[in-house]
């Protein structure tokens, strides 16, 4: 097994615990419908061979019983779709809500040198663009197998007569399909991350419009052309990325939709010949033509389920390696507790400390000593290094060298909470 094969089930292994794990019965509330719907797909494609025969054999009371039997099955699928789509659209909001809450308190739990980290922080925002619709479209993907192959057997059943070269034929237009899709969901696949990281600039701009402090700061120092003129470079990279995301495809989507008409042309061709040289009758035509283009279907999902697993592999790599991602800070739950009033000192020795993805220090060989009682002011421009002293005593970073102690007790060894 190649390696990425292995990925895709280990991503795919994951997403499907965290079905279990969200919503269990609904997962196999919609494999109950889904059968059901094979159960329809089978119905419609049979109805207008016994439709045809009644009357080709002028035999009213079959009709009427064929329509009978269509309209009482259809009505009882219609109510049975209602009642699943109410149920769905419930539940599946609840699995989200699931989702959404987990992905968040996991980023709460993460260390802010997480988010300061720029490939971090793009992850991030992928992931949680997606983490909903990664684990829906495995759900999805799943099912489409299950139902699947359900349909090649019910389906398969109607047009045993078909020539075996025929089967043939539809792989080999299947897996030129799977293959051509492959390559259009990894150009789009690139293209959403490319897009991802131009919108997070363009995003950022924007936020300098909707904070009050960021448009006085823009009207006082006179920058809004400077702004808007990094806007549209932005804009314009956008759309260059665009277009030639647009270029890439096209030939490859122009190609798919000329071989799909091919195939169904050829495929009538066939059926059609079979009915003048008296294969079958004509009353079979029909029955055959769309058990055919049913069972392809059917044949195609099957197949390029690897195509549907691979691409939500590609888009599931952010939030699995989110959802896996550690705190480097080690938490001290079990650490002394402290409270204020029992601070009789704050000592910082050597302490040194950079930002991630910074070249200079924040702080670099700091040391002080403050006692209970003691009035003391920190100064010093933006950027001194002031708030880092706070961060740094809350043990929102570690320092880099030195130590923090607190009544002459490393803070580490105190609860972190």
């Amino acid at each position: 097994m190649n390696k990425k094969w292995k990925n895709i089930i280990k991503n795919n292994k994951f997403l499907v615990a965290k079905i279990f794990k969200y919503n269990k019965l609904l997962f196999f509330v919609r494999l109950g419908f889904a059968i059901i719907t094979s159960i329809s797909s089978l119905i419609a494609i049979l109805l207008p061979k016994y439709l045809l025969e009644a009357m080709f054999s002028n035999d009213m009371k079959q009709v009427i019983l064929v329509l009978a039997v269509y309209f009482a099955v259809s009505v009882l699928i219609k109510i049975l779709d209602i009642l699943y789509q109410n149920y769905n659209r419930v539940s599946s909001e609840k699995m989200y809500l699931n989702i959404i809450n987990e992905f968040l308190n996991k980023g709460i739990g993460l260390d802010l040198s997480f988010f300061d980290k720029s490939e971090s922080y793009s992850r991030y925002n992928r992931a949680f663009s997606n983490c909903c619709n990664v684990i829906e479209n495995c759900n999805n993907t799943i099912l489409s197998i299950v139902t699947a192959i359900i349909q090649i057997i019910m389906i398969g059943s109607v047009i045993l007569w078909v020539d075996i070269y025929v089967f043939i034929a539809i792989l080999v237009f299947i897996v030129i399909n799977i293959a051509i899709n492959n390559i259009v969901k990894k150009i789009d696949y690139d293209f959403n991350v490319e897009l991802s990281r131009k919108n997070k600039q363009v995003n950022y701009l924007y936020r300098l419009f909707y904070t009050p402090q960021f448009i006085r700061d823009i009207k006082v120092n006179v920058i809004d052309k400077f702004i808007f003129g990094k806007k549209q470079e932005i804009n314009n990279e956008i759309l260059e990325v665009s277009k030639k995301q647009v270029k890439k495809t096209t030939k490859f989507r122009i190609l798919l939709s000329v071989l799909s008409d091919l195939e169904y042309v050829l495929a009538a061709l066939y059926f059609a010949f079979s009915v003048i040289i008296h294969l079958v009758a004509v009353a079979d035509y029909f029955t055959s033509l769309n058990a055919y283009q049913q069972i392809k279907n059917s044949i195609n999902a099957l197949l390029s389920s690897y195509t549907a697993l691979y691409n939500n592999s590609l888009f599931a790599e952010d939030y699995i390696n989110f959802m896996k991602s550690e705190e480097n800070i080690t938490t001290n739950n079990d650490g002394i507790n402290l409270k204020s009033s029992e601070i009789e000192n704050i000592v910082f020795s050597h302490v040194t400390f950079s930002y991630p993805n910074s070249n200079s220090y924040a702080l670099n060989n700091v040391s002080f000593r403050i006692d209970k009682g003691d009035k003391l002011a920190i100064l010093g421009k933006n950027g001194a290094g002031k708030t880092t002293i706070i961060k740094l005593l809350l043990r929102l970073y570690d320092p880099q060298e030195g130590e923090i102690r607190i009544n002459n007790i490393n803070i580490k060894e105190y609860n972190t909470n």
